[in-house]
């Protein structure tokens, strides 16, 4: 977990973009769903990640945002989300 959320803030944004890219694919597979804690400190990471200067690191995390969501369900993640704007919700 620790390494994703640094991945996510490394000064490279090709380091970023991969680690949102593999977050998503592990997220795909997963039997169980990411726990709070673990819910919330990706989202933290991907909700900064979201305002990127780079279009792929944008993308990448909306994308493992809607993946996160669909595994953990959109209950559990509303808390996570609030303060996002809604544009970026609507992604």
């Amino acid at each position: 977990m620790e390494d994703v959320v640094a991945g996510s803030k490394h000064k490279n944004p090709n380091v970023r973009t991969e680690s949102c890219r593999w977050l998503t694919r592990c997220l795909k597979v997963v039997a169980q769903p990411p726990g709070k804690p673990e819910l919330k400190a990706f989202s933290e990471a991907l909700k900064v990640a979201l305002d990127d200067s780079q279009g792929d690191v944008r993308e990448a995390s909306l994308e493992t945002l809607g993946t996160m969501m669909k595994a953990a369900g959109e209950r559990a993640m509303l808390p996570f989300i609030d303060g996002m704007d809604k544009a970026k919700e609507t992604k």
